[in-house]
């Protein structure tokens, strides 16, 4: 049973209407055949573009079905997408190289009951045409404003709401921490994860941040700034590893965020809280580990070829 093709697309507009065309092609046949997988409908095509002002680059890529698709690139291509994995637990920010099928596994979840709930939310037609443009707004955005779209987005969010949040959790706590054992247990652990997560934007937004709004787009990095961005990314890198970890014990510790039967408005209100914690820094993690951090290591790697020593120090 065929389940991908290979996919060329050569240089020129011609040759890309062709390659185009010769897809869709194969697509109807697939899916109109009566022993086609049941996601064969679900089939993307990605043809990604160089640069934004460039002419589409050649290559050779496997259209995979969905479930073969990693959680990241499954978000990039559908951002709507998100909820969804998150409704079934499956993380992917930190877990983002997993594909769905193996993500799945992980959390013990049939992956053909995510994919129906994922084709569930596929825009077709105009929002469709819609997405596609914000999804391309966001790539083609210089490593700089990206790193602002974070800031004014993510990290906005976050600083105005983690006050509340605290003020919120003590409280509960204090009213309702005697017959939920959990609520002792969460309170120190919120806490630490989210004074982490405000000592954390203050130093992306002094370190790696500000370097790249202060950049020159496609000018080469000095070699100082080329030593300090490997290390600041493989720093972050493991931050954020490390605060979806405490977010997913947050997860476990509230049962999904499902309020006890007897607990009142505001115990209601911080789970739903915590809920909007994790899902916003599940797609600001998403944002910086797949978008952002690429975009620099592409200046990164331009640096280290135009110098011939830089190169040897990259490669160690």
């Amino acid at each position: 049973m065929l389940r991908r093709f290979v996919v060329a697309a050569f240089v020129g507009r011609a040759a890309l209407a062709a390659t185009r065309s010769s897809v869709f092609i194969a697509t109807q046949q697939l899916c109109a055949r009566s022993d086609a997988p049941q996601s064969s409908s679900s089939v993307i095509f990605s043809l990604a573009p160089q640069h934004h002002n460039c002419h589409w680059r050649p290559f050779v890529k496997f259209a995979l079905t969905m479930e073969q698709q990693q959680l990241k690139t499954i978000v990039l291509d559908f951002p709507d997408a998100a909820r969804v994995l998150e409704k079934f637990g499956l993380d992917f920010c930190c877990g983002g190289n997993d594909t769905l099928v193996q993500a799945c596994a992980k959390k013990n979840v049939q992956w053909p009951i995510v994919l129906e709930a994922l084709q569930g939310v596929m825009k077709t037609g105009q929002e469709r045409k819609e997405y596609s443009q914000q999804v391309e707004r966001l790539r083609n955005l210089s490593a700089g404003a990206l790193a602002k779209d974070i800031i004014d987005t993510h990290h906005r969010f976050l600083r105005e709401h983690i006050p509340y949040l605290k003020e919120l959790l003590d409280k509960v706590t204090r009213v309702h921490g005697g017959r939920h054992a959990e609520l002792q247990k969460l309170q120190p652990l919120v806490h630490k994860t989210v004074d982490t997560l405000l000592v954390h934007l203050d130093d992306e937004e002094k370190g790696l941040f500000k370097m790249v709004q202060e950049h020159a787009a496609d000018e080469p990095l000095t070699d100082q700034e080329f030593r300090t961005a490997q290390e600041w990314i493989a720093s972050l890198e493991q931050e954020h590893v490390e605060v979806g970890e405490q977010l997913q014990q947050i997860r476990d510790l509230t049962q999904d965020y499902q309020a006890p039967a007897d607990g009142c408005g505001s115990y209601r209100l911080l789970y739903a809280k915590l809920k909007q914690l994790e899902e916003d820094t599940h797609l600001h993690v998403h944002k910086e580990n797949y978008v952002l951090f690429p975009g620099v290591a592409k200046l990164v790697a331009a640096t280290a070829a135009a110098s011939p020593k830089m190169s040897a120090t990259a490669a160690v």
